[in-house]
């Protein structure tokens, strides 16, 4: 799960931006109907999330370097990410399954 906060939550006035609680909300809601129930989940983020809204170690070393964020997601088999191209490289590169969430005004 890729989440891109700092700067998507200022450019275009917010327009690409997703919350890490509404990444929260559709990991526990709808990604148990898309991928295995005994997956590991992990967390990138620019900046620091709340723990307590994700799986426990799902956001260990958050932030993280972006190198180490591209490394991780282009080995994952899922991705799911708000719109930005990064997690979308990702995932060809790894040729994972991508999954990309509204924006958080679609979530309102």
């Amino acid at each position: 799960m890729h989440i891109r906060q700092g700067d998507f939550r200022e450019w275009n006035d917010g327009a690409y931006y997703t919350s890490p609680d509404a990444f929260a909300e559709t990991l526990s809601e709808e990604i148990g109907k898309i991928i295995p129930s005994d997956s590991r989940i992990w967390v990138c983020s620019d900046e620091a999330v709340s723990e307590h809204s994700f799986p426990p170690g799902s956001c260990k070393g958050i932030p993280r370097a972006l190198s180490e964020d591209l490394f991780i997601m282009s080995k994952c088999d899922f991705i799911f990410a708000g719109k930005s191209t990064l997690p979308y490289f990702c995932a060809f590169l790894g040729n994972s399954k991508y999954f990309q969430l509204a924006s958080y005004r679609d979530w309102e």
